[in-house]
């Protein structure tokens, strides 16, 4: 076993990296292994409670090389003045220098992240920063994001601001994204403010949106270079006023997400619709992913209802024009492991045939795929089998 190939050593870790109990067993076995499993295992470090921190910090004490293997830091801050000093301890003792992605997260509203945040964060050559934070301002998102000038992947799709009051930012800092997420609450950094460049962006993920204010995104999907490659739109909701369309033809990979079996859903489905159906200029769109999660059985209803059976056919039609002559639709659908633990071949086959027959003519034309998967923990199964995380 000493003698394997670094690369096989590798390729044996990454098959077993998804379970933690293989992992520690390959850490009490004296060979390569260990080492390459050792590497793994503090790769992606999670402090998530002030006893997590601690117990850290006594292995960083122990084992002063542990510190250099962390890649990827997921951190939950602390409540307590007393807890936020036994991070800062931690980090102050034991740099980690080697840090390109973080995940922030916070429990309580914060009034200045940047300042109540452990300064070691600040000083990260982050390339993938990832952050669910609720603030007061919109201004100490800004701040803390101008400590990362090398960002390429940004997620600020769980940032809750309370208040985005105009001008209360000042303008600076210019970042070059590639692969950017945002909610509805921090858009003004993108509208109001230039926080970031347009023409760097490769993918644009829209999370949590009302329908109306999807428009107001449109400038983050201006991209005349062409280098916009993806567009995700997380569960748009439906809301009581005109909506407006959104430029996307031009998109190729489009994904909509509409994770609620409800009248959100069908209104969000109808939107995206006619946003393809209006949509000025040249068909650039090669691939359409249509993912629904429904919180009950996924029945002929979904589809035959007056409303829903329009929004269907709507699509279907919309897709069979020459214009979309180039364009695949697919269509995942996911059911929850606690609702269907064991849900037999003809229950699949019948969601199957429910959309098929929804959509008949992408259906004879071939242009039509149907997934159906029962999910285990959460939809992101569905985005990496459609390469959402990757690809899409």
């Amino acid at each position: 076993m000493d003698n394997l190939p670094l690369e096989l050593a590798d390729a044996i870790v990454d098959v077993l990296s998804d379970d933690p109990r293989s992992i520690c067993a390959l850490l009490s076995i004296p060979c390569c292994l260990h080492s390459r499993a050792r590497v793994h295992s503090f790769r992606i470090v999670h402090l998530l409670s002030e006893d997590s921190v601690l117990v850290f910090y006594d292995l960083c004490q122990s084992s002063p090389g542990i510190p250099h293997l962390v890649k990827e830091l997921h951190i939950v801050l602390p409540r307590t003045t007393e807890h936020t000093d036994e991070l800062h301890q931690l980090l102050e003792s034991h740099p980690l220098p080697n840090v390109r992605a973080l995940t922030l997260k916070n429990m309580f509203r914060h009034g200045n992240v940047k300042k109540e945040a452990p300064s070691a964060f600040l000083s990260y050559s982050l390339a993938s920063l990832t952050l669910d934070l609720r603030l007061f301002r919109l201004e100490s998102l800004y701040e803390l994001l101008t400590c990362y000038p090398t960002l390429k992947h940004l997620d600020i799709s769980l940032v809750d601001v309370m208040w985005t009051r105009k001008g209360e930012v000042n303008q600076g800092a210019i970042l070059s994204i590639e692969d950017f997420s945002i909610s509805s609450s921090a858009l003004p950094l993108c509208s109001a403010v230039q926080l970031l460049t347009v023409n760097t962006l490769r993918s644009v993920t829209l999370a949590g949106f009302k329908v109306p204010e999807l428009h107001k995104c449109q400038r983050l999907l201006n991209n005349p270079s062409g280098v916009l490659q993806r567009l995700h739109i997380y569960q748009p909701r439906h809301w009581y006023a005109t909506p407006i369309k959104l430029e996307m033809l031009h998109v190729p990979f489009l994904t909509l997400e509409a994770c609620r079996y409800d009248y959100n859903a069908g209104m969000g489905v109808k939107w995206f619709v006619d946003c393809l159906e209006s949509g000025i200029g040249p068909v650039k769109v090669s691939r359409i992913n249509i993912l629904l999660t429904p919180s009950e059985e996924l029945d002929g209803g979904f589809f035959e209802r007056s409303v829903d059976k329009y929004i269907w056919s709507s699509l279907d039609s919309t897709l069979t024009t020459p214009r979309f002559a180039a364009t695949t639709l697919r269509i995942w659908v996911g059911y929850v492991v606690e609702w269907y633990p064991t849900p037999d071949a003809d229950f699949l086959e019948q969601t199957q045939l429910f959309i098929c027959n929804a959509l008949p003519g992408l259906h004879s034309e071939n242009r039509l795929e149907v997934r159906c998967k029962v999910l285990q923990h959460s939809f992101d199964e569905v985005r990496h089998l459609t390469g959402l995380k990757q690809m899409l």
